[in-house]
């Protein structure tokens, strides 16, 4: 970690030197006034004519910047997650270990996450792995409520201003979280973005008796020019995480794993090259996108055990990950059409689970955004998605969106999507535990709703309401003293629902209502286990200027509530099946910050009455904690 720190404060300090003389050779494509870019990479260089097309936005997704999530108080991508509209956390950890997290109230098991297009690997039994997000690179986050996607966009503006972001993050437990981001135009043809993120702990975030661990993560994006309009990227991910994982999450840390030292390696590489095109719409930020994209990547995932109850150290599957990505863009006068697939190796390299192959994956899609007149438009995905080991299945989704007024829109939402099993289902076996069940058919999730958005000035209201579908759900049961995972007969139909406010109050007062629920008594499945049927946040901030604007002082107030979470299994009574009701739970947090210019230092206290609580059984919540830290973003 010394090493990685120094060189980034070398090329923090040296660098700038190298960009100014990159800025003054170098047009930054931010102009869309003329057809032609003055780029000259030889002095004798032709004009090179850019191609214009739209950029066209897409009306199914809810879209978050990074100004919003740089604003945000958090020690991990776990804690900024969950202050997201739509989104529901449930994690047994912290930073780099599983999670589960819900979209519009949907299964965990069903939330599929990206990064600039590329599906992140789940667990085997399907849980959400956060050590893959690059909180530090991120540009902006999409999140579609009505088919269960969270997208992550990395910063891929063409500019060439030089930025430096500094993170420092003090918690309770002796934990802290340094995170760096580092931009730089080196030359003419070479862009950096790179960002890192230092976690440890003696303890952990949200229950005492867990630590320590340390998690560190390192993502990179190194871009170089062949043409003005032709680049190619370069990408690396890597995460090294280290806990004591004291409470198991799942079947595959049944107990002989319990208090053993989880050790996690996640690697990724990808090399992609694309065609630029300008932006039609000289209105948008995003000047320069690309037109067609051809991607290669690998995965490769490690993660081991070691305690008193294993012999030496116990592997679980290694699971590699090879593919190709890749799309294509096409504008006519109304309509924007985007062509898309992914083909994908998926390789578990454990002589202990021989039942576990390879298998392949394949989807492509077509989506197609219109515009008819200026108040409705509308975006339509339809693809297939094929397993090797299973039937290939049919996908698609429908929006359609209205411009009521200028300051509201309602919006109409279809979906049904197929998920194929997991590894740790159809295919993994424990002894005396667990049997595999390889007839298991893949589940189908359809949805209906309607949303509808009304903005003026600070005044903000958001109404999602929808109806949900899951058929053939794959479930947790026990069959004959052994667990199996099964396809549901009865089909689970559920409504959902969604809120997110922002009110003006006097005297710069401000309340913001966050909220989501499921209506459906879903307790018994282990696909609803650990999620709160209910969940709000109110927020009360007061906001005020000082010296002509330089320094914003802000506080806030935070009360949060959920109703009803269930525990599916209970390792310390060894009940795996012991439904456990958390019940009505609360909690009331407090934050203040000041910002000067561009930096930020903030000091957070939560659950500052000391409400005495537990997380799940056995695991009690924290009394009051209170955590500081600095943000401070360079524009050099």
């Amino acid at each position: 970690m010394k090493t990685i720190i120094t060189l980034y404060f070398f090329l923090l300090f040296l660098s700038p030197v190298v960009a100014q003389q990159a800025i003054n050779s170098v047009d930054s494509l931010e102009t869309v006034k003329t057809a032609t870019d003055s780029t000259a990479l030889k002095k004798r260089a032709k004009p090179v004519f850019w191609q214009k097309m739209q950029n066209w936005e897409n009306p199914s997704v809810e879209r978050i910047t990074w100004d919003q999530v740089n604003h945000l108080i958090y020690d991990d991508t776990g804690e900024f997650l969950s202050q997201l509209p739509y989104l529901r956390m449930w994690r047994d950890g912290d930073v780099g270990l599983f999670s589960g997290i819900s979209i519009n109230s949907a299964p965990s098991r069903l939330t599929q996450i990206s990064i600039d297009g590329m599906p992140i690997p789940a667990g085997i039994w399907g849980q959400t792995d956060l050590t893959y997000i690059p909180e530090t690179t991120l540009d902006n986050i999409e999140l579609n409520p009505f088919a269960a996607r969270l997208s992550v966009h990395t910063q891929q503006r063409e500019t060439s201003k030089p930025f430096t972001l500094f993170d420092y993050v003090m918690g309770p437990y002796g934990s802290d979280t340094v995170r760096l981001r580092f931009q730089r135009q080196i030359t003419a043809k070479w862009h950096i973005n790179w960002g890192a993120t230092f976690a440890n702990s003696d303890g952990q975030w949200y229950t005492p008796y867990y630590g320590p661990f340390d998690a560190n993560r390192v993502h990179g994006i190194i871009d170089y020019r062949l043409r003005p309009t032709l680049k190619i990227r370069y990408r690396f991910l890597q995460s090294d995480d280290e806990a004591i994982q004291s409470y198991p999450y799942f079947l595959d840390e049944y107990p002989q794993i319990l208090n053993s030292k989880r050790d996690q390696r996640r690697f990724l590489n990808s090399l992609e090259i694309a065609r630029l095109v300008q932006n039609a719409d000289s209105t948008q930020k995003m000047k320069v996108f690309d037109k067609w994209k051809f991607r290669l990547y690998h995965w490769k995932l490690q993660e081991q055990y070691s305690s008193a109850f294993v012999s030496g150290r116990y592997t679980k599957p290694q699971p590699k990950y090879s593919g190709m990505s890749g799309f294509y863009l096409q504008n006519f006068d109304e309509i924007g059409l985007k062509y898309s697939y992914r083909l994908e190796n998926r390789q578990l390299e454990n002589a202990a689970f021989p039942g576990i192959k390879n298998w392949q994956e394949f989807d492509s899609q077509v989506k197609a955004t219109h515009r008819f007149r200026r108040r409705l438009g509308g975006q339509h995905e339809f693809g297939i998605a094929y397993h090797s080991d299973f039937n290939t299945q049919f996908r698609w989704q429908s929006t359609l969106k209205y411009q009521l007024s200028q300051t509201s829109t309602l919006s109409l939402d279809l979906s049904s999507l197929p998920y194929f099993p997991q590894p740790g289902e159809y295919a993994h076996e424990i002894e005396t535990v667990l049997k595999p069940n390889a007839g298991l058919k893949a589940m189908r999730y359809s949805q209906i709703g309607v949303r509808f958005d009304y903005a003026k000035d600070d005044l903000h209201f958001k109404l999602t309401a929808g109806q949900a579908v899951l058929s053939q759900a794959i479930e947790l049961t026990l069959q004959d003293s052994l667990f199996q995972f099964m396809n549901r007969d009865e089909t689970y139909a559920f409504p959902t629902f969604s809120m997110d406010t922002a009110v003006p109050l006097v005297l710069n007062f401000r309340l913001r209502f966050i909220g989501s629920a499921r209506f459906a008594p879903l307790e018994e499945s282990s696909l609803f286990a650990e999620m709160p049927s209910m969940n709000a946040s109110a927020e009360l901030s007061y906001a005020r200027k000082f010296f002509e604007g330089d320094l914003l002082a802000h506080a806030l107030l935070r009360a949060r509530y959920w109703h009803d979470r269930y525990h599916f299994y209970n390792f310390q009574q060894g009940e795996f099946l012991g439904i456990w009701q958390g019940g009505k739970g609360s909690m009331l947090d407090a934050e203040v910050r000041a910002f000067f210019r561009d930096a930020m230092i903030f000091m957070k206290f939560e659950n500052i009455t000391g409400i005495e609580d537990y997380w799940r059984p056995y695991v009690l919540m924290r009394s009051m904690t209170m955590k500081w830290g600095v943000s401070w973003a360079l524009w050099d």
